[in-house]
């Protein structure tokens, strides 16, 4: 969880949906 900054930015979208791939998703 904590590999990507990016995805912590703040929308949990973003953070379920990088637990899911190997890069989070710019969406």
């Amino acid at each position: 969880s904590s590999r990507f900054v990016s995805p912590q930015t703040g929308s949990s979208s973003r953070y379920m949906g990088q637990q899911n791939s190997p890069v989070p998703s710019p969406s």
